[in-house]
């Protein structure tokens, strides 16, 4: 059996399936639009890196909705399939073990009011202690 990770993805589009004139003036205006020259054959590398990224997604997308058995990509796949994939996920370190003993802090609570508001007694100014 063949180990199916060494394999290339065999999703080829052709340029007879693309209108590769459009997509090549579109790339051209946008980089007019941000006044950057450039040559053809540079064109060319961008419109095929927008080739790449956009099959990338799409086929991100469609495993997707092969996961919940749906034949059809939707807009919450291509939405799961932009995310950014995470390389390692980290784990928190585990908790350090102390050997003192765990200071547990005082709990003040309040006693249940009488219905009686106390006041605090005010000190007298003339007396001295």
């Amino acid at each position: 059996m063949e180990n199916k990770t060494n394999q290339k993805t065999k999703y080829k589009l052709g340029e007879r399936k693309l209108d590769v004139l459009n997509d090549l003036n579109f790339v051209r205006n946008v980089l007019q639009d941000f006044d950057v020259d450039s040559e053809p054959q540079t064109r060319g590398v961008l419109l095929d890196l927008a080739y790449t990224l956009a099959r990338d997604q799409l086929v991100e997308a469609s495993r997707y909705a092969k996961l919940e058995n749906r034949s059809n990509v939707t807009i919450e796949d291509i939405n799961k399939a932009k995310q950014v994939p995470v390389e390692k996920v980290v784990e928190p370190h585990p908790p350090v073990e102390s050997t003192e003993p765990e200071v547990v802090p005082k709990v003040f609570t309040r006693r249940k009011s009488t219905g009686k508001k106390k006041t605090r007694p005010t000190p007298n100014p003339d007396s001295s202690s």
